[in-house]
């Protein structure tokens, strides 16, 4: 499975996720918008960018995350940095056990990558 349909699933269960906890969920029309969704909930709205890992770290207890955005063009790979002052949630899919993490942006300090602990858990 290629990169962008692993990314396409991931934000097929967070919408998923988001709908389940009673959420609209909002995608913008152009792909170079700085966020993945919007969603809203008793009339607040939040910005959200959407990452999916399959990756494990090397000792096999994490889940590696990352954060730069990388497309490519005609000219090259075009990078998007991580800015989490461009959105209020990073939501996190694990594709391998379907989990989603929804974490608040103001609690990160990370800028290319972070690690989301394994748990005994599966499903969304």
């Amino acid at each position: 499975m290629n990169s962008q349909s692993i990314g396409r699933i991931g934000e097929l269960l967070v919408n998923l996720k988001f709908l389940e906890q009673g959420y609209s969920v909002y995608r913008p029309e152009q792909e170079n918008s700085t966020y993945d969704l919007i969603v809203e909930k008793d009339n607040k709205i939040y910005r959200v960018e959407v990452k999916t890992t399959t990756q494990e770290s090397k000792n096999k207890k994490n889940w590696v995350v990352g954060l730069r955005g990388i497309r490519p063009n005609r000219t090259g790979n075009n990078i998007k940095k991580f800015n989490r002052n461009n959105i209020d949630i990073l939501a996190i899919c694990v594709l391998p056990t379907k989990e989603v993490y929804l974490l608040d942006t103001k609690e990160l300090q990370t800028k290319s990558q972070l690690q989301i602990r394994k748990t005994n858990q599966s499903g969304c």
